[in-house]
């Protein structure tokens, strides 16, 4: 297993990782080769009331994608925190499911979560 999975495996092993606090987290390693994949966007709201939100960022490399997930930088909107919840024991290579919560109640949540990763070619 390369340095760069085992990194992954070690961040993830852990099964429910929670972050609490800024809403801006990068899990991986981006390595000089890496290449932005793709960009997800989530938005909820706005609502007439505040009340706490969640967004939800679920990627996964299809069978006959030839690339690997590196890392992911994820920001979300609100200025007073956010918990990130990664609840998985596989590996992010090839894919992920993350929930990012509002700490206090907010009338609309915009997130994005930029992919990067290596594409193997068929030589």
């Amino acid at each position: 297993m390369n340095k760069l999975a085992l990194q992954a495996l070690f961040l993830f092993s852990f099964g429910a990782a929670l972050v609490y606090g800024n809403c801006n987290l990068g899990l991986g390693n981006l390595p000089q080769s890496g290449i932005l994949l793709h960009t997800l966007h989530a938005h909820s709201g706005p609502v007439a009331q505040p009340k706490n939100m969640s967004l939800v960022f679920d990627y996964h490399i299809g069978p006959a994608e030839r690339a690997e997930i590196t890392f992911v930088k994820f920001n979300a909107s609100p200025t007073d925190g956010c918990t990130f919840y990664h609840g998985s024991f596989q590996e992010m290579t090839k894919g992920f499911t993350v929930t990012v919560w509002s700490h206090t109640p907010v009338s609309e949540m915009t997130g994005t979560a930029s992919i990067y990763g290596i594409r193997y070619n068929d030589w």
